[in-house]
């Protein structure tokens, strides 16, 4: 138990070290009453922000529910499940990574320390984990019962004892997930495929579930039968804990009880088995086979190019943080496709929108430059040559060329998310709004402008403001003054993109042409940019 003890101990300190020290320097530093105050205040926002939209959920469900005289089983039922939810999709990549992908399980191994203290170790601190994910919803689920003023003792002490139990089966669950993605992945060339999609997924969902929340609501108030027959036959054994919380029914409690230990008890039995296997077992699953081919030369800048995006999708964490527009942009284009015809319908219904509709792809294309600003792939290029910058400037190529393959990279890896949300955004917008050839070309040529000039720009701010003092590259990604610069001046040029077209169409110039002579802005200002950075800009990074 001592050593259970102490390896909890040591992974909490080390989590904490990863969210409050980043640099080296930090590292020798306690952390302050400062920092520690502003981390609980956050954390309670977060928490009450999200606390809040779940208590507004359960509130509408629970009166709805009510008002229909439709039994209390399904309230229950689904808060169960809602809860199982949230912590799968909140901790199956940190289960992954936790059991699987950390580096001192070799260490470990090699001290005489039983396995099974380890792997108890780590799934207590993802039992913690959970806890936290669970809390946010099964703690507005609870105060609604309460607030309901029908509860009753058993009810009650049954709905506080499965919201405690859920977690550990969550946690069953996402052990057995983690384990199938680290068997995948070290049988794939490129490992963070899996995790980078489990992190799109996450976010798909979140910014599906805030976007449409209002209208979820609605629809529960409006057709609550309807929900309650629709979702019954997926709820599978949750039914059971939902009768046993309405209808004290004792027997179908023991049955989901038994059931979710049979599934924590096969799961602990089965990493028990296996764990010391799966961290011992050879990570070169991928096999290569030797073809000949002959050698193909490529340019100094080419290959200079090809340095920086093999960095870049080596490295799931920075697609994520820098590149969040990649994957906005051709999600709101779909949209706006899907939605074409209701804007049509809108265009008939009010006619004095018509000239905000009839230049509606002119004013998308400015929106893409919004989401665009999201996408700061050169911001911390120069940092993250981190202690490896000495390899590139004893290269024999121009220092020049090193800064402008950054921007070049950051360029060609968004360029046809951005066309093909440009062509979606002219085909969904084609049945009302005037096309013609200045129409297709401003918005087909702002977004490219926009993303050249936050290329350049990123680079030449990371150059002025660089960091190389990080532990972990995720400092240098998520942090720094270069991040935080490049995104914020870029949301306030993308604001141009939509109000001078907007203010042009207002005194009548054509919004296509206002787009256009902002796009050339943007590339001659993109094109000042290379220029300082061969000049001015190589000098200073041969001072690095």
């Amino acid at each position: 138990m001592k050593t259970i003890n102490l390896l909890l101990r040591i992974r909490i300190r080390g989590l904490v070290g990863r969210l409050t020290r980043s640099t080296r320097e930090s590292q020798k530093k306690k952390m302050g009453a400062g920092t520690i105050v502003l981390l609980a205040v956050l954390g309670a926002f977060l928490f009450l922000t999200f606390s809040s939209m779940f208590f507004a959920l359960f509130m509408s469900l629970l009166f709805s529910l009510r008002a229909a005289d439709i039994d209390l089983s399904f309230y229950f039922a689904a808060t169960g499940a809602l809860v199982l939810l949230l912590c799968l999709f909140g901790s199956v990549t940190a289960t992954q990574s936790e059991l699987y992908g950390s580096r001192d399980n070799e260490l470990l191994l090699s001290m005489p320390i039983p396995p099974s203290s380890i792997l108890i170790s780590r799934m207590l601190l993802l039992v913690f984990l959970n806890y936290l994910f669970a809390l946010v919803v099964s703690l507005p689920s609870f105060v609604c019962y309460l607030w309901l003023g029908e509860a009753t003792l058993p009810g009650v002490l049954l709905f506080a004892f499965f919201l405690f139990f859920l977690p550990l089966v969550a946690l069953a669950v996402s052990c057995l997930i983690g384990w199938l993605i680290s068997l995948i992945s070290s049988r794939m060339k490129h490992k963070n495929v899996i995790s980078l999609i489990c992190a799109i997924l996450f976010m798909g969902i979140y910014f599906y579930v805030c976007f449409g929340f209002s209208a979820m609501i609605e629809r529960i108030e409006a057709d609550i039968a309807g929900i309650v027959s629709a979702f019954s036959p997926y709820l599978g054994p949750f039914q059971w804990m939902g009768r046993a919380i309405a209808h004290t029914d004792l027997v179908s409690g023991l049955g989901f009880f038994l059931l979710g230990g049979v599934l924590i008890a096969a799961a602990y039995w089965f990493l028990a088995r296996t764990y010391t296997a799966i961290l011992t077992a050879g990570r070169s699953g991928v096999r290569y086979e030797y073809r000949e081919k002959k050698a193909r030369t490529s340019s100094r800048l080419g290959a200079l190019i090809r340095r920086e995006f093999l960095h870049f999708i080596s490295n799931y964490y920075y697609i994520l943080n820098e590149a969040l527009g990649l994957f906005l942009a051709p999600a709101a284009a779909i949209y706006i496709l899907i939605q074409g015809k209701n804007i049509g319908q809108l265009m008939d219904e009010l006619p004095e929108l018509a000239p905000f509709l009839a230049s509606m792809p002119v004013l998308c294309a400015g929106a893409l430059c919004f989401i665009g600003s999201m996408t700061i792939i050169s911001a911390p290029s120069v940092s993250l040559e981190g202690k490896n910058l000495w390899i590139v400037k004893s290269l024999p190529v121009r220092p020049g060329d090193v800064l402008c393959a950054k921007a070049y990279m950051h360029i060609l890896v968004a360029l046809p998310f951005y066309l093909v949300s440009s062509i979606l955004i002219l085909i969904g917008t084609a049945g009302y709004a005037s096309l013609g050839i200045l129409e297709i070309v401003s918005v087909i040529l702002l977004p490219f402008a926009y993303n050249s000039l936050c290329a350049f720009l990123g680079v030449t701010l990371n150059l002025r403001y660089p960091r190389f003092d990080y532990v972990s590259e995720n400092a240098a990604l998520k942090s720094g003054a270069s991040v935080v610069l490049t995104m914020f001046i870029m949301m306030f040029v993308s604001f141009f993109s939509i109000g001078v077209p907007i203010m042009g169409m207002l005194i009548g110039i054509p919004p296509a042409l206002t787009a256009l002579v902002l796009s050339l802005l943007y590339l001659l200002f993109s094109y000042l940019l290379r220029q300082y950075l061969y000049n001015a800009g190589s000098a200073r990074f041969s001072r690095l």
